[in-house]
C-alpha cells in the first residue's frame, strides 16, 4: 500500500514527520540490483514463451490457405490450361492461388495485432506455396507429355516467381509496422496510447530480410534455367544451382525436366533409340556434373528438406522405366525381325526343295 520514504522523523518525513508516500517509480529505485535482474528475467521469459506460442499459431494457421490451393489439384502442372494462361482479363494459376491467401491475410490483420505475427503467417504460407508449386511442377498426370515450347515455359516460371515476390515481400519484410508508428507518434502515457507490455515487435521473425525472401524463390529461377536448357546441352552451373534445393534427389530432378523437352516428341522406333541415347547422355553428364559440385560430398547424400522426393514416386520413376523400355523395345524389335528373316529364309529354302524333290520324282 503506502510506503513512507524516511522512517525516523526527519525532514523527509517518517511517522510524525509529515513523511511522503513514495511512487512506484521511486519504490522500484530502492530494490537492489538483483531483485530488479531477477524480475527483469522473469518478464523477457514469459515473453519469450508467448512470443514463442504465439508465432507457432501465426505459423501453423499457414497451412490453411494452401490446402485450398492443394485441393485444386494439379494448379501448378505445366499442363493444367490455368498455368498456362496469359490473359491480363483471367488470373493465371499463381495468381488465384495469390488470391486464396490474400482472403486469409485479410481476415487476420482483424485478428494478429502484432505485425510480427502476420509476417510469421506470410514467410510460411510462402514457403508452403513454393514446395506444392515445386512438387507439383515435376510431376505430370500424363507419363508421355511433353513441354509445347520450353523457353515459353521457363518464362511462366520466371513470371510466377515475380508475382509470388511481389506479394509476398512487403507482407514478410516491412521496415515500419504501422501501428506501432501511429502510437508512437501520439506518445505514451498522457492522452497517448500505452505499448502493449508484451511487445512483440522483437520477435524473431523481424530477422527475415529481402535477401532471405528473393533466396527462398531461388528454387524457381534455377528450374527455368534448367527448363531452358536444350539436352544435351546442360550447363554445369545449371545442375550445380539445383543440388542444394534437391540434395540426392537431384539427377531425379533432371531427368524428370530434361525428358519433357520438345526433343522427346517423336514417338518413331528410330526416334525411340535415338531418345534413350540422348536421356543416357544427359544423366551421364548430369552424373559428372553433380561429381564436381560444391558440397556434393555431403549434400548428395542426404535429403531434400523443403521437397518431396522424386525417386519412389510411380509418375516418375519413369526416366528409368523409360530406359528400361526403349532398350526392350529393340530387343524385342531385333528378335521379332530376325525370326521373320529365319522364317522366311526357311519357308523359302522348303519350297525350293519342294520343287527340285517334285523334278526328280517327274
Amino acid at each position: 500500500q503506502s510506503f513512507v520514504v524516511a522512517p525516523n522523523g526527519n525532514d523527509s518525513g517518517g511517522p510524525g514527520g509529515g513523511g511522503k508516500k513514495a511512487s512506484s517509480t521511486s519504490l522500484l529505485a530502492l530494490l537492489d540490483e538483483a531483485a530488479q535482474k531477477a524480475v527483469a528475467n522473469v518478464g523477457a521469459a514469459v515473453a519469450a514463451d508467448y512470443e514463442e506460442a504465439a508465432v507457432a499459431a501465426a505459423e501453423k494457421a499457414a497451412k490453411f490457405p494452401v490446402e485450398d490451393v492443394s485441393a485444386c489439384g494439379d494448379l501448378f502442372s505445366p499442363g493444367s490450361k490455368v498455368w498456362q494462361r496469359n490473359d491480363p482479363d483471367a488470373p493465371d494459376a499463381v495468381e488465384t492461388a495469390l488470391r486464396t491467401v490474400e482472403d486469409y491475410v485479410a481476415d487476420l490483420e482483424a485478428w494478429l495485432a502484432a505485425s510480427a505475427l502476420r509476417r510469421a503467417f506470410a514467410f510460411v504460407a510462402l514457403d508452403r506455396l513454393v514446395k506444392l508449386y515445386v512438387d507439383t511442377f515435376l510431376r505430370f498426370k500424363d507419363a508421355d507429355e511433353r513441354f509445347e515450347d520450353a523457353d515459353v515455359v521457363a518464362a511462366f516460371v520466371l513470371r510466377d516467381q515475380n508475382s509470388l515476390l511481389h506479394f509476398f515481400l512487403p507482407r514478410i519484410v516491412t521496415v515500419n509496422d504501422k501501428r506501432k508508428s501511429s502510437s508512437s507518434s501520439s506518445g505514451t502515457g498522457q492522452g497517448g496510447e500505452e505499448e502493449d507490455v508484451l511487445d512483440l515487435e522483437h520477435a524473431s521473425i523481424n530477422a527475415t530480410t529481402q535477401q532471405d525472401v528473393v533466396g527462398h524463390l531461388k528454387v524457381l529461377r534455377d528450374l527455368a534455367e534448367l527448363v531452358a536448357a536444350t539436352p544435351p546441352d546442360l550447363p554445369h552451373h545449371a545442375i550445380h544451382a539445383l543440388l542444394p534445393h534437391f540434395c540426392k534427389d537431384t539427377l531425379n530432378v533432371v531427368l524428370a525436366v530434361v525428358q519433357r523437352h520438345p526433343v522427346f516428341s517423336s514417338t518413331r522406333l528410330s526416334a525411340v533409340v535415338a531418345k534413350r541415347n540422348l536421356l543416357l547422355k544427359c544423366r551421364d553428364l548430369t552424373r559428372a556434373a553433380l561429381d564436381n559440385a560444391p558440397d556434393a560430398d555431403d549434400l548428395l547424400y542426404r535429403p531434400s528438406d523443403r521437397f518431396t522426393p522424386l525417386e519412389n514416386d510411380s509418375i516418375f520413376t519413369q526416366a528409368a522405366t523409360f530406359l528400361d523400355d526403349a532398350q526392350a523395345g529393340v530387343s524385342s524389335t531385333l528378335a521379332g525381325a530376325s525370326s521373320t528373316l529365319v522364317a522366311g529364309a526357311s519357308s523359302t529354302f522348303g519350297a525350293m526343295y519342294s520343287a527340285a524333290a517334285s523334278s526328280v520324282m517327274e
